[in-house]
């Protein structure tokens, strides 16, 4: 029985022709006690589809069912409770807070849902991820492992039914992604959790019972058992119209097109006495990685641009500024000097009014005599 199904599930976001489809009709059901990994190139809808399937997105269509609750029919209220008491989740970023020791920071989802934490189920929940030893510590204090290890525990302690993991190795070293696998293993052979991850890396999804591949926001195969170099070999050629033939468990050529996977390994590992699985799988993260640092240059550039822009627009306005004043400087300058001028045409006249006043006089001492 499947404790979590998508049926005919859609998520778009945005609207009008600029609209992007992350999801197209994703009918995909996940069994109880099973592990299954997520894989695809980036952009494929792996993320997406986690969230959907954990309920922290709602989808465009198509409905969403965890432990027979229909998560389309609950308000967030009740939604927010079901995550709370069926669901946990790993991420790659820890989200450990700084301040708490690993035992305060496992304890911490109780707390937030009201309930006072358990110290023998704290206890037992860094016991089982073999942490106990380091309980008073803080994150500061632990490495990258130890991190992750402290936020599977943190994800257990209310002992959910299902674990969602989104690329929870893929800040750690190699030593360290063994253990925490082994780990994940353990809960679901020993433990009966329903697990779903989400990877970039073969060897870690061949922890897993199940490999589910999408391409384009659509499930384009399956591959049981899977295995690192088959996963690879498929992953290196998803866009290609061939790597879509059914790798789906229990169609007709299913074995066929695994037997011809393994073949190619096969192949590949004659042709490298050492391969490294692994890395085979990154060449679209790496593009993706280059796309996004050309696109950060690009912003980079462009605000440059504009920031010159604003420059030289603030250098004009200053000029301008300087030759309004430099303009209105003349123009006091040239109304000082008509005041001048008035002045001395003034002066001329009173000078011309003295002389004519002198003559009169003149005139009239002349007369008198």
């Amino acid at each position: 029985m499947d404790i979590v199904r998508l049926t005919a599930v859609s998520r778009t976001f945005g609207t009008g022709p600029g609209a992007v489809t992350a999801l197209d009709k994703v009918t995909l059901g996940f069994g109880e006690g099973s592990f299954t990994a997520v894989m695809g190139a980036s952009g494929s809808g792996k993320s997406t589809l986690l969230q959907c399937a954990a309920g922290l997105e709602r989808p465009t269509a198509g409905t969403v069912t965890v432990a027979g609750t229909d998560l389309s029919r609950l308000r967030e209220s009740a939604l927010t409770r079901l995550r709370r008491e069926t669901i946990g989740f790993v991420f790659q970023s820890y989200n450990l807070l700084p301040a708490l020791t690993a035992e305060q920071n496992v304890g911490l989802p109780l707390r937030l849902a009201g309930r006072r934490p358990n110290a023998r189920a704290v206890r037992a929940a860094l016991d089982a991820v073999g942490l106990l030893d380091r309980a008073r510590h803080r994150p500061a204090e632990l490495s990258g492992g130890q991190q992750q290890r402290v936020a599977i525990a943190r994800a257990l302690v209310a002992a959910p039914r299902v674990l969602f993991a989104d690329e929870p190795t893929g800040a750690l070293d190699s030593a360290s992604s063994r253990t925490v696998l082994d780990i994940l293993r353990t809960l679901v052979d020993e433990h009966g959790q329903t697990i779903i991850m989400v990877t970039h890396d073969p060897v870690a999804a061949a922890h897993a019972d199940r490999v589910v591949f999408l391409a384009d926001g659509r499930v384009s195969g399956t591959l049981v058992p899977p295995d690192a170099p088959t996963i690879a070999t498929h992953l290196t050629t998803l866009e290609s119209p061939t790597a879509t033939t059914a790798l789906h468990a229990g169609s007709p050529n299913a074995d066929s097109a695994h037997a011809d996977a393994q073949e190619g390994a096969a192949r590949a590992a004659a042709a490298q006495p050492q391969p490294a699985p692994a890395p085979v799988a990154r060449p679209d993260v790496a593009r993706a990685d280059t796309t996004r640092t050309d696109t950060a240059r690009a912003d980079a550039q462009a605000g440059a641009a504009r920031v010159d822009v604003g420059r030289a627009d603030a250098v004009r306005a200053d000029t301008a500024r300087a030759d309004a004043q430099a303009g209105a400087a003349r123009a006091d300058t040239v109304r000082a000097d008509t005041v001048r001028a008035d002045a001395v045409r003034a002066d001329a006249q009173a000078g011309a009014v003295r002389v004519d006043v002198g003559r009169a006089s003149s005139v009239v001492g002349e007369a008198g005599c």
